[in-house]
């Protein structure tokens, strides 16, 4: 007998359950954390754009430091987790719906954020600044979504 109770590698249909349960465990956990870190991430986006937007010089800087900190952890740990379901894969697509999405949205609130931003912003500026704010996470939500809620 091995470590796992199996004769010469082949397993009872017991043993062969339990262990294609763990896997199906093991992945369904990975693809959760991978909707899980898509939801954070458009969130972290849509606080970051509406701080840069509206936050004081000092605030700015220190999100753009903590963001900066945030999406290099987040890419590092989604690639880690090596799982590649199907949503995931459509989700994390570069060139796919998602990624074209959240790159012209990042364009479009890095325009205003340098060459329409007024000097004394009132509140149509703070109106413009959440909307695009939001606008730059919804990507990023609507791919943590999709990836929670995929079939399995």
């Amino acid at each position: 007998m091995n470590e796992g109770g199996a004769l010469e590698g082949k397993f009872t249909p017991e043993e062969a359950l339990q262990q294609i349960g763990a896997v199906d465990r093991r992945v369904r956990r990975s693809v959760e954390t991978a909707g899980l870190v898509y939801l954070l991430a458009g969130t972290v986006t849509t606080v970051y754009w509406t701080t840069i937007l509206l936050g004081p010089r000092w605030l700015q800087i220190s999100a753009a430091i903590l963001a900066s900190v945030l999406v290099g952890t987040f890419a590092r740990y989604h690639e880690k987790l090596g799982v590649r379901d199907r949503a995931i894969v459509r989700a994390s697509r570069t060139g796919g719906a998602v990624h074209l999405a959240y790159g012209a949205m990042t364009v479009a609130t890095l325009i205003a954020a340098f060459f329409l931003r007024p000097g004394d912003p009132g509140g149509g500026w703070t109106a413009l600044a959440v909307t695009l704010a939001v606008a730059t996470g919804l990507p990023l939500l609507y791919a943590g979504g999709r990836i929670l809620r995929a079939p399995r």
